[in-house]
């Protein structure tokens, strides 16, 4: 049995952010059936970073996978969706939508059930991550 590590892109560079960044990965993937064997889930920061530490792994042999955001083949421009999230929370509660301080907790607490009937990326990403974490344990 092998371990695989998950690299994604997040967390920036505090260690409570990448604490909080792993924890919403790790809730997202046991809701996703994933809860009997997990990845270890590396939150690498920057994309580069993240890209860095996963080809490492690869050199190294590890059993690694690598999760960062999309940067093209999105209809609406980046800024665009966090000024319009921004604008649509303004209201709440909580306050405005920060990237920094509430994409984790909302990560944490989403059903992936939901995100992958709606996002063609995110099935494929927890189906792929599953049938790998199911190869690690044979």
């Amino acid at each position: 049995m092998s371990t695989v590590k998950l690299f994604v892109e997040g967390g920036g560079v505090s260690k409570s952010l990448r604490t909080e960044c792993r924890a919403a990965f790790s809730s997202f993937l046991q809701k996703s059936g994933l809860s009997g064997f997990m990845p270890r889930i590396v939150a690498s920061g920057s994309r580069n970073e993240a890209y860095s530490d996963y080809c490492t792994a690869l050199k190294n042999g590890e059993n690694a996978v690598l999760l960062i955001d999309s940067e093209t083949e999105v209809i609406a421009p980046k800024d665009t969706v966090f000024v319009s999230l921004s604008a649509a929370t303004r209201g709440t509660k909580k306050g405005s939508y920060d990237k920094g301080n509430h994409s984790f907790g909302i990560l944490g607490i989403v059903d992936p059930n939901r995100v992958c009937s709606q996002s063609p990326w995110a099935k494929r990403f927890v189906t792929q991550l599953s049938e790998k974490m199911h190869d690690a344990k044979s």
